[in-house]
């Protein structure tokens, strides 16, 4: 509502349980590191929605969500692909940042660079 949509939302699961859905698996975590700007658009609603969460619904509202972030990785035949999503995510507004070997190696230094 507060995006201005007034439709309704229907959500079809294969596993009614969500014992095997992604979100599930998932370990709670929120990236907007995508290919597609919807996917990007999504993760961005939540993200903003989780950091309000107190704020709209309350101080019991707390969900334990922390913000850490993600790493992905590519070799040599992976960067067109990388390269390319991140043109996309930074686009959609996304807050990541594209590094190389030595960048990751002084910001990361127990990752062993070697292939990346």
């Amino acid at each position: 509502r507060e995006e201005g949509f007034t439709g309704s939302i229907a959500l079809i699961e294969r596993d009614p349980q969500f014992s095997h859905a992604a979100t599930t698996l998932s370990c709670a975590s929120i990236r907007q590191q995508f290919s597609i700007p919807e996917n990007i658009r999504l993760s961005q609603f939540t993200l903003k929605l989780f950091r309000r969460l107190k704020e709209t619904f309350g101080a019991d509202a707390d969900i334990g969500f922390r913000e850490g972030g993600y790493l992905i990785l590519a070799g040599e035949a992976g960067l067109p692909i990388l390269k390319a999503n991140h043109e996309t995510q930074v686009a959609e507004g996304a807050d990541i940042a594209f590094e190389d070997a030595g960048q990751l190696a002084r910001r990361f230094p127990w990752l062993s660079v070697e292939g990346i």
